[in-house]
């Protein structure tokens, strides 16, 4: 008797969302906010489209996923207006059966009034289980079980910054969350770890994590890791850095891009996982597919 096959537990990976709205109220000129809408005027409105986005949820309905991770930027400049028309999107991936976990990027923190009063909170959730005592707006993490034998820890890692950075921060406190919380996760169950900053920068110090070193150390000690999910690059990516004791780091680009939008399906499996990239182009398609197997990352997964 053949037995059935594996059926897979699919997750999308989207980023960058990038809702945006004009906004010349005078309190903005004194704030952050003036250099963010002038960039909207001249630039983002032109490259970014947030209409491609709905028509996506439809294909994620037809491809059966189960769980969507968001890694920030849902908005342009934080305005409530903006937060609220991304909470809006996520509550459609919701009644689509797709329950959604979300973390903030830079532009949801965008001034320093919105830092502190963590504003995104009052749109998405902060944590998603009372299992263990870390929120997102409290300590920078959260935990949440995805299915037997898999966990998801989100990160804050977003820091108020001067008119010309977006750097975010790694804190020794946030250090000292998430070392505890790893320790309290059972060493044979899997991990996925998602943040809005990559691991690693290619545009200098004003964009990068600080600190970004110290969380790669502590990465690199859990090989149970498997998977970095990321954004803020608004560059496509795939890379399997298993072999430099770092996990599998996923970047879908910026979702809602003209030209090159882009997200990813991760599909996990007893012996691995298969990756399928799509990019917006005049719609969603289809652009590769990887394979990685757990045991080896040169085997092919079969």
């Amino acid at each position: 008797m053949t037995s059935k096959p594996e059926r897979p537990f699919r997750i999308a990976h989207l980023s960058d969302l990038h809702f945006s709205s004009n906004s010349f109220h005078l309190s903005h000129f004194l704030s952050k906010r003036w250099l963010g809408t002038i960039n909207l005027l001249f630039s983002r409105k032109k490259d970014f489209n947030q209409a491609q986005l709905f028509p996506l949820i439809e294909q994620l309905k037809e491809n059966k996923i189960t769980h969507a991770i968001i890694s920030g930027d849902f908005s342009t400049t934080s305005l409530e207006k903006e937060l609220s028309e991304a909470a809006s999107y996520v509550e459609e991936l919701k009644k689509a059966g797709i329950q959604t976990f979300t973390l903030p990027g830079n532009h949801d923190h965008y001034t320093k009034k919105s830092y502190k009063k963590k504003i995104f909170y009052q749109f998405f959730p902060s944590h998603y289980s009372d299992a263990f005592p870390y929120t997102l707006k409290d300590h920078g993490l959260t935990i949440v079980s995805l299915k037997p034998g898999w966990w998801i820890i989100l990160l804050d890692t977003i820091l108020a910054t001067s008119f010309v950075s977006s750097q975010g921060y790694f804190s020794p406190e946030l250090e000292k969350q998430l070392t505890e919380a790893l320790s309290a996760l059972p060493r044979e169950d899997s991990i996925i770890m998602a943040n809005h900053y990559p691991l690693f920068h290619m545009d200098g110090s004003r964009k990068n994590l600080i600190r970004g070193e110290t969380l790669r150390k502590i990465i690199s000690k859990y090989s149970n890791i498997k998977f970095y999910l990321h954004g803020h690059t608004h560059r496509l990516s795939i890379a399997d850095l298993r072999p430099n004791e770092l996990p599998i780091i996923l970047d879908p680009g910026c979702s809602s891009h003209r030209k090159n939008g882009g997200y990813h399906i991760i599909d996990l499996l007893k012996k691995g996982c298969h990756i399928s990239t799509y990019l917006w182009q005049d719609e969603w398609r289809l652009y590769q597919q990887k394979n990685f197997n757990w045991e080896s990352s040169d085997e092919p997964l079969v």
